[in-house]
């Protein structure tokens, strides 16, 4: 068993038994309303939005290498010398 593998179950046990342990309803004051929510579904929301989140901003980031990796700069001569051309082959 790999490292990612091991990280994945540790993490996903850890949250499992904190979800676990706080299963007891909360009174949330929204305005003029009162929500009667369960402590798993705050933790469970969070956590989603998280993630969520962390994906956008690793897509954002991943991206704009790309973009920056396909922007080379250009120089006055487009031409490839043939030392170049056999690099790249």
């Amino acid at each position: 068993m790999n490292l990612k593998t091991f990280l994945i179950i540790f993490i996903t046990v850890i949250i499992t038994i904190v979800f676990m342990q706080n299963t007891d309803e909360i009174t949330i004051k929204l305005l003029a309303w009162d929500v009667r929510i369960s402590k798993v579904m705050i933790l469970a929301s969070m956590a989603l939005m998280g993630f969520i989140l962390g994906l956008l901003m690793g897509y954002r980031g991943k991206r704009k290498a790309i973009d920056a990796q396909n922007t080379l700069p250009t120089s006055g001569n487009s031409e490839l010398s043939d030392d170049d051309r056999d690099y790249i082959k």
